[in-house]
């Protein structure tokens, strides 16, 4: 997953943590939590929302709203939806969240798994219908870039350098929420935790996410500023 070829810029720490708190303070709190299992499982976050600044012109003279399963939503909505969320579209191969004891930060101590493809946004819809033998019709889709994705663009915002490290980490900010399966089988169950401005640091909350996945091709994240509350 490319996420090197982006054109956002360099942020400083200011916009995600304040005094006395660093930003290699921020994640070492989180990586302490997760080295010592301090935590308890939330459930899978499917999904992961913010407010995206981009370009609207055109929006609302947009009358491509395609047909059938995709009547209603047209392109420009669905390539505004698409650069502003990572979406597993499933719990199958989600990441894993998790709240430290102390319930001051959400984890992901199992980092972000791959995010999968994606329908095109600029698809509109089958032409005609699928017969009805054919139970997986084939849908256009494209690689779910962080950034540099060449239909939707820039998904992050910037780049944050923690000078101890000295990792990169791409920014997705402001959150607006984490869409969320809890509880397994018969008693599992789809909620949300929403993000909003700290009342004491007026920081919003952010998703940090490094550059360069590891072996396994997952990414080391952290959920930064802001405050969060479920429901």
């Amino acid at each position: 997953m490319s996420a090197t070829a982006t054109a956002a810029p360099n942020r400083s720490a200011s916009i995600i943590t304040s005094a006395p708190f660093t930003l290699t303070d921020r994640l070492k709190i989180q990586q302490d939590h997760i080295r010592r299992g301090d935590y308890t499982k939330i459930g899978k976050v499917t999904c992961v929302v913010w407010e995206g600044q981009k370009d609207t012109r055109g929006l609302s003279q947009d009358k491509q709203l395609g047909t059938g399963m995709m009547a209603g939503f047209g392109r420009f909505k669905r390539q505004l939806w698409q650069s502003c969320t990572l979406d597993w579209l499933n719990h199958n191969n989600a990441p894993i969240l998790a709240v430290s004891r102390d319930r001051n930060d959400l984890l992901l101590p199992f980092k972000l798994n791959a995010l999968p493809d994606i329908p095109d946004p600029r698809w509109k819809g089958f032409a005609t219908a699928p017969a009805a033998s054919e139970k997986n019709p084939e849908i256009p889709r494209i690689p779910q870039l962080f950034a540099g994705c060449p239909v939707v663009g820039d998904r992050a915002c910037g780049t944050i350098k923690d000078r101890i490290s000295g990792k990169t980490y791409l920014i997705f900010q402001p959150l607006l929420e984490l869409q969320v399966m809890c509880g397994k089988g018969k008693d599992s169950g789809f909620g949300r935790i929403r993000w909003m401005t700290c009342p004491a640091t007026h920081l919003h909350g952010a998703l940090l996410v490094e550059i360069h996945p590891d072996s396994d091709g997952k990414h080391e994240a952290y959920f930064v500023g802001g405050s969060f509350i479920a429901g």
